[in-house]
C-alpha cells in the first residue's frame, strides 16, 4: 500500500496526478456518518494542537494512506496541509497515531 508525507517533491507530484473515485468506498450509512464524525474530531485537534491522522483512502487503481494535518471539512472534500484536498466519499478510515 503507497503511503504518504508529503514531505518530498515527488509525493507532491505524485499526490497531485491521483485521480478519485465517483462513487462512495463506504456502503453502510453508519460508516459513513462514523466517517464523517472522525473527520470533525480530526479538525477539531488540529486546530488545539496541530495534530495529524492517517487517512486511508482510495483512488481510481488501489487503497492508499496518507499522513496529513486536517484543515477543514466540508460535505464533499477535507482539506489537507499543503493545500490539497480529498473527496470524502473516498476516505475508508480515519486514524489518531
Amino acid at each position: 500500500m503507497t503511503f504518504f508525507t508529503l514531505s518530498s517533491p515527488e509525493e507532491v507530484e505524485s499526490f497531485s496526478r491521483l485521480h478519485f473515485k465517483e462513487y462512495d468506498v463506504l456502503s453502510s450509512p453508519r460508516e459513513q456518518i462514523r466517517r464523517k464524525a472522525n473527520l470533525l474530531k480530526a479538525v477539531a485537534l488540529e486546530s488545539m494542537n496541530r495534530a495529524e491522522v492517517v487517512l486511508t483512502f482510495e483512488d481510481q487503481t488501489s487503497c492508499k494512506k496518507i499522513r496529513s494535518r486536517i484543515l477543514a471539512t466540508g460535505d464533499d472534500q477535507v482539506m489537507l496541509d499543503k493545500g490539497f484536498s480529498i473527496p470524502i466519499h473516498c476516505i475508508h478510515f480515519v486514524e489518531f497515531p
